[in-house]
């Protein structure tokens, strides 16, 4: 698995008033910064929407070492599964289902969507809950 470009999650209401193209935003919904000049795009659009709210700018290293951080966290999750635990993910949720309840998990990847959505759920294309085809 190779890694060329940095991605993390944007909100639904950051992105809607930073009217960001579609073409920076992977079907997950996570913005893909492919390079230092997309960082710099983003980072002036973003800045602007953090100025507009009071909020302290950002580098466009800080976004760079953010996206490759993710990137690394993704990495590390994958190699694991791979080599370690295959069903890791699946394990962690039956247990933090059993832990919590059912549907206490389900509202809350259901909360985590709506507020960073997929990008065809972004886009009114298909529901949150046909998106996820959850039955939890």
């Amino acid at each position: 698995m190779t890694y060329s470009y940095n991605e993390f999650h944007i909100s639904k209401t950051v992105r809607d008033e930073c009217k960001f193209s579609d073409g920076l935003f992977a079907s997950s919904g996570n913005v893909v910064l492919q390079n230092i000049r997309a960082v710099r795009d983003f980072q002036a659009r973003f800045n602007q929407y953090l100025i507009n709210h009071n909020k302290v700018q950002i580098s466009a290293g800080t976004l760079n070492a953010m996206g490759l951080l993710d990137e690394i966290f993704h990495l590390a999750c994958y190699t694991y599964r791979r080599q370690k635990y295959q069903d890791s993910f699946k394990s962690l949720l039956s247990e933090l289902e059993g832990k919590f309840g059912k549907q206490a998990i389900r509202s809350m990847i259901l909360d985590f969507c709506a507020e960073f959505p997929p990008t065809e759920v972004y886009k009114g294309h298909i529901s949150i809950d046909d998106y996820l085809n959850l039955e939890l």
